[in-house]
């Protein structure tokens, strides 16, 4: 097992490598209003009611398969390609993405997958190390609230403060079952998983987050390429297009 895990660990280093040192024909490429965000100087201190009322809020009810937010039978599907380290990506999380859930959802017309992209982690082992995390809080139909609260407690860009202690903490923020989670992150599926979505991320060209792709569940997702992280005009005409496709 372990010999398996290292093997996979390696090729997911040199899938890093290459994804930013190629970029394929037909890069995705967006047009976005107020993209660039600043990072934060400090990360903020945990066990924040304010904080867990707010992702509790979101995210109750709402049924978790995975990676996987919604109704599986919702007819609309958006996949939202992030990483959890990304200041873009923290801002539509944070600032965006309750509405859409609230909204589109709730209602069972819309069901959103979560997809790791590493834009902002640099080195690729913290890389695999806080997707396996995500990942496996999936095991426990929680990921969407693990990565809320880890967009709600991120760090400034390019350190390394997504340590495993860091990451147990956001577990326990999360309500997750500690010791199944810690095993969870080592399986061989996981691995694999955090593997496949960067595969896709570098197929569609895609090397910024946040990315998202939206079309008919079933049928052929396609880039959404102008839009802003805080309103929903740019997505609900989206969805309402594949709605009615």
């Amino acid at each position: 097992m372990l010999f398996h895990l290292g093997l996979l660990a390696s090729l997911l280093a040199i899938i890093l490598v290459v994804s930013k040192r190629e970029s394929p024909a037909g890069t995705y490429q967006t047009t976005v209003s107020a993209f660039r965000v600043h990072s934060r100087k400090a990360r903020p201190p945990m066990r924040n009611p304010a904080v867990r009322r707010a992702v509790a809020g979101s995210f109750t009810g709402i049924p978790q398969r995975g990676a996987l937010l919604g109704d599986s039978d919702a007819p609309v599907t958006m996949r939202f390609l992030a990483d959890p380290e990304c200041p873009q990506a923290r801002q539509f999380a944070i600032q965006l993405l309750p509405q859409l859930v609230r909204h589109w959802v709730r209602s069972g017309k819309l069901r959103i997958e979560y997809v790791g992209e590493p834009a902002e982690t640099i080195w690729p082992e913290i890389f695999k190390r806080q997707q396996l995390a995500v990942l496996a809080a999936g095991r426990q139909g929680r990921l969407w609230q693990y990565l809320e609260f880890f967009y709600r407690y991120q760090g400034p860009e390019f350190t390394r403060y997504a340590s495993n202690r860091f990451l147990g903490a956001l577990a326990r923020e999360a309500g997750l079952n500690a010791r199944k989670w810690k095993a969870d992150r080592r399986t061989t599926k996981l691995v694999l998983h955090v593997i496949r979505g960067v595969e896709f991320a570098q197929a569609q060209g895609i090397s910024a987050t946040p990315a998202f792709l939206i079309g008919p569940t079933g049928g052929r997702l396609m880039p959404l390429v102008h839009f802003t992280l805080t309103e929903p005009l740019a997505f609900e005409e989206e969805f309402r297009e594949a709605l009615a496709g």
